[in-house]
């Protein structure tokens, strides 16, 4: 199973816990978002054909979006932080005037 399958996978189960912790069956959940049961029975099972914006609605209703929104902020991604810290100049200097001076 490729990775981002599994981390579906994951996701889907997450969501799953998070309904039964809140004691609301998959009709009552498709009724407050607006959805088919069956889109609901996909999420569950962690189906990438899904929109995000069911998952997305489904970590709303549960009042877990921020949490989810948090995870992949900026300033989490570690990788991303390191690759643009090696990509910075070592030295900056003045920006040159070419011409004409348009200092005001």
């Amino acid at each position: 199973m490729p990775s981002v399958a599994i981390h579906l996978k994951h996701l889907s189960e997450y969501i799953r816990i998070a309904r039964k912790r809140r004691r609301m069956t998959m009709a009552e959940v498709a009724e407050r978002l607006n959805l088919g049961y069956q889109t609901i029975v996909r999420i569950e099972n962690g189906d990438p054909g899904v929109s995000i914006s069911s998952y997305m609605s489904t970590l709303w209703l549960f009042d877990l979006v921020n949490q989810f929104t948090q995870s992949i902020h900026p300033d989490q991604d570690e990788a991303g932080k390191s690759l643009e810290c090696s990509r910075l100049p070592e030295r900056v200097g003045r920006k040159r005037v070419t011409g004409e001076n348009h200092d005001f």
